[in-house]
């Protein structure tokens, strides 16, 4: 994963995940990201991955309203 993600530009923490802002939104503008993949410790289940990724959804749909 850290390869593809520095292949592709995106910005890593210190511990080799990918970087997002509140929204979900990482370093590459209009490109999103949630779970095991941002390394926050609480989207680390399934539950909470999920939630993530609907906040990752919802960013991306009022980013296209605007």
């Amino acid at each position: 994963m850290e390869r593809l993600a520095k292949d592709h530009g995106l910005a890593l923490d210190d511990d080799g995940y990918v970087t997002v802002d509140d929204s979900r939104q990482t370093s590459i503008p209009g490109l999103y990201a949630a779970g095991d993949l941002t390394g926050r410790t609480w989207e680390q289940g399934v539950v909470p991955a999920v939630a993530a990724g609907a906040a990752a959804a919802d960013a991306i749909h009022f980013a296209h309203l605007a």
